[in-house]
């Protein structure tokens, strides 16, 4: 009798940090804007890139 082998899932890239132990502290983020955005898109700013507009907010207010 054989198994069928077994499949590890692949790793989803979910835009997240991954946790790290211990905890690190992030002093400055340097956002780069690619030069072939939109100027609509270049004028919106952070805001147009992020998916999460309170993170975008919370780091702005820094």
């Amino acid at each position: 009798m054989e198994l069928e082998p077994q499949h590890r899932a692949e790793p989803v890239d979910d835009g997240r940090v991954p946790e790290e132990s211990p905890c690190f502290k992030v002093e400055e983020l340097t956002l780069r804007i690619p030069e072939g955005l939109s100027e609509p898109v270049r004028a919106t700013g952070v805001r147009a890139l992020s998916p999460d507009d309170s993170a975008t907010s919370a780091m702005i207010k820094r």
